[in-house]
């Protein structure tokens, strides 16, 4: 499932790329990397935490150089429904978390 869910995030900036033969593809390159031996799996974990966090301060440092809104937005719990807001629960905003960190990963299993 991992594999497919990078073969698509992969195919949405690459879109010559092929989701069904590029998934196999990563799975092999995966498998390979794992039965090589520990250290070289170590530093490729390593790489990918990196670029991780590397996008994600990419990410923050654009948001933040480019406010369009007050910070106190962060903490409102109304959201737009229809032509009026409409309040949002704070324990129904903590549930959906989850949701959303698992729908990033691409490990929802439908």
């Amino acid at each position: 499932m991992t594999s497919m869910g990078s073969a698509t995030y992969l195919a949405a900036v690459i879109p010559a790329l092929k989701v069904n033969l590029l998934a196999p593809a990563l799975m092999l390159i995966a498998m390979l990397i794992s039965i090589a031996n520990i250290s070289s799996t170590g530093k490729f974990t390593t790489f990918l935490l990196a670029l991780e966090l590397l996008v994600v301060l990419t990410i923050t440092i654009a948001c933040l150089l480019n406010l369009k809104q007050p910070v106190s937005v962060l903490f409102s719990t109304q959201v737009i429904h229809g032509n009026s807001f409409s309040n949002v629960s704070w324990p129904t905003i903590f549930s959906t978390i989850a949701v959303m960190l698992f729908s990033f990963n691409g490990l929802i299993l439908l």
